[in-house]
């Protein structure tokens, strides 16, 4: 049954890096302007004009978008499938306290299982808002402008949306990641899947307080050192020592 459980948490675990890597790459690519630069407002340039222009490019690179967005999805998926799995063994086990013990690896899956549910739905709302935003359709009824414009306001509410959905994941899922690492801290046995783990807590906090603050460089840095290197670091050291040996040695004892 252990190894059965160590087999699955590898997989997941794995999954979860590979997924995360790709799309935070894709990301940065986009970021970089390597799949093209958008289109930028010229001089007295129609505003009409200049959206129908970004809703063109758009088009030519949504498949690129909608990469990227699944695999995010599918990362947070993972996260979700991998708190029922190390809930048993993430938090540690509570010899002088059961009841203590209980409690902390039902919250561990609870924040995992609703991290990942919440970062599902948010990419499935930017997969549906990015195809809206990159297909305009109006009619021959001479109320262009008014259709692109409220069409704009519309498209800005989707993404408030699915950005309220995702910062609410990444926050639930960095107290999953700050679980995993108060057991450590608490008994002393830190090991360096626990840092990794406090360092992806941290890291997510953070980015959801740039993105409030609205200091959209400070967060996008932020996110990518989580997502391309601590989250997938984590995971892989995870993956790696479940295939190798008993879960719960490494979930809860030091390492």
């Amino acid at each position: 049954m252990a190894r059965d459980r160590g087999s699955t948490i590898s997989t997941l675990g794995y999954g979860l890096a590979v997924t995360l890597v790709v799309a935070s790459l894709l990301n940065l690519a986009r970021a970089l302007d390597l799949f093209g630069a958008p289109p930028v407002r010229g001089d007295g340039q129609d505003f009409v004009e200049f959206l129908l222009q970004v809703a063109a490019y758009d088009h030519d690179r949504l498949a690129l978008y909608d990469a990227a967005a699944l695999l995010f999805g599918i990362a947070f998926l993972a996260l979700a499938a991998l708190g029922f799995v190390l809930g048993p063994v993430g938090a540690g086990d509570q010899p002088d306290s059961p009841e203590r013990g209980d409690g902390a690896r039902r919250l561990l899956t609870t924040a995992f299982v609703v991290a990942g549910t919440l970062g599902v739905a948010s990419q499935l709302a930017d997969i549906g808002v990015t195809a809206v935003a990159a297909n305009p359709t109006y009619c021959d009824c001479g109320y262009l402008a008014e259709e692109i414009v409220g069409r704009l306001q519309a498209i800005n509410t989707g993404f408030h949306v699915s950005g309220f959905l995702r910062d609410g994941a990444l926050l639930i899922g960095a107290g999953g990641f700050a679980l995993l690492a108060v057991n450590g801290l608490r008994r002393r046995a830190m090991n360096t899947g626990k840092w990794l783990a406090l360092t992806a807590a941290i890291l997510l906090v953070l980015y959801v307080l740039a993105e409030i603050a609205d200091l959209s460089i400070v967060s996008d840095l932020i996110l990518l050192a989580a997502t391309l290197i601590v989250i997938p670091a984590w995971a892989v050291l995870l993956a790696r020592r479940a295939g190798d040996e008993p879960i719960a040695a490494w979930a809860s004892g030091p390492g």
